[in-house]
């Protein structure tokens, strides 16, 4: 037994059955490693089309989408100067939160947010979705 490792009292169904599910576990586990590998390489391939194609290419009721989103990213010593202490959770939300927090006033009616708050692009996220025929 390895160290470190606590020992359990099983009756002998209860081992049989663990090692069962353990020994299914790990075969799973290592094709879901062996699909994932080449999911990543026709990932690879596949980005920089979808990409050409204007982020969203739909064929045979499948559509292949990259969605670039943006995160607004705020000075966290100018917002809470500026703002005080009720701003606190917003120094980093994302833009609809930024953007519920302004219609909301939390801000105050016609902010000035230049040099505090700016648009930031996360990483592109590639989707791929089957459409159900209607």
């Amino acid at each position: 037994m390895a160290k470190g490792v606590a020992k359990v009292s099983l009756r002998f169904e209860q081992c049989n059955k663990l090692e069962d599910a353990l020994r299914k576990m790990t075969r799973l586990k290592n094709q879901i490693d062996i699909r994932q590998v080449e999911y990543d390489s026709l990932h690879d391939i596949a980005f920089p089309l979808v990409a050409a194609a204007g982020d969203i290419y739909e064929f045979s009721n499948i559509r292949a989408q990259i969605t670039r989103p943006t995160t607004w990213q705020v000075d966290a010593v100018k917002l809470l100067k500026k703002f005080g202490a009720k701003v606190y959770g917003m120094l980093t939300v994302s833009r609809s939160e930024f953007r519920e927090a302004l219609a909301s006033n939390l801000f105050g009616k016609n902010p000035n947010l230049k040099g505090i708050a700016k648009l930031v692009p996360e990483t592109p996220r590639f989707h791929l979705t089957e459409l159900l025929e209607e």
